[in-house]
């Protein structure tokens, strides 16, 4: 972007792109959460620690040169499709565009989005 911001190209204000990619998240149990009750003549019990249970999911960011328009997180066990895509993120990411740019006509944006294969979430 910065090769077309020397003036060269007037709409690099106008570009949204579109990048989804894989958010890996997992449940830390508190301290409270591991404590466990023992009688006075027992001895504590050795703690193993757990190995976490990674999870994720599938997201999807619309952004420009200046803001963050839109994330979006797709359902579980979900492809992200054709009709995902035009009816779950297109008009959350217009209607966020004409909250950002009330003055601009639609028309006038231009949506870069990437070719990859079809990603499905965990």
């Amino acid at each position: 972007m910065l090769e077309f911001d020397g003036g060269k190209f007037k709409y690099v204000n106008s570009i949204i792109t579109c990048d989804e990619t894989w958010l890996y998240y997992f449940d830390v149990p508190t301290k409270s959460q591991s404590k466990v009750w023992v009688f006075q003549d027992e001895d504590t019990p050795t703690s193993v620690k757990m190995s976490q249970t990674v999870k994720t999911r599938m997201v999807a960011v619309f952004f420009s040169k200046r803001v963050i328009l839109s994330t979006i997180v797709l359902d579980k066990q979900k492809t992200v499709t054709a009709s995902w895509y035009t009816e779950k993120c297109l008009p959350r990411v217009l209607e966020a565009l004409k909250n950002e740019r009330p003055n601009s006509r639609l028309d006038t944006w231009f949506l870069h989005q990437d070719n990859a294969p079809a990603h499905r979430a965990g």
